[in-house]
């Protein structure tokens, strides 16, 4: 479920998938160059799909 959803996302509005996928890319193509992101989960489940999704995006 989540793959198909973050493959809809990661197709059709790669931006509008998370603000902090928004803001990220935001921030790539305003410095026109690569960033390095530092992702920090919590020791929730949910916590650990969302940054897997926020990874994938990048």
């Amino acid at each position: 479920m989540i793959k198909s959803i973050t493959n809809y996302y990661s197709k059709h509005l790669p931006d509008d998938a998370s603000a902090e996928i928004k803001s990220i890319r935001k921030i790539k193509r305003y410095l026109k160059d690569e960033v390095e992101v530092y992702v920090v989960t919590m020791d929730t489940i949910a916590s650990f799909i969302a940054a897997t999704i926020i990874k994938e995006f990048l």
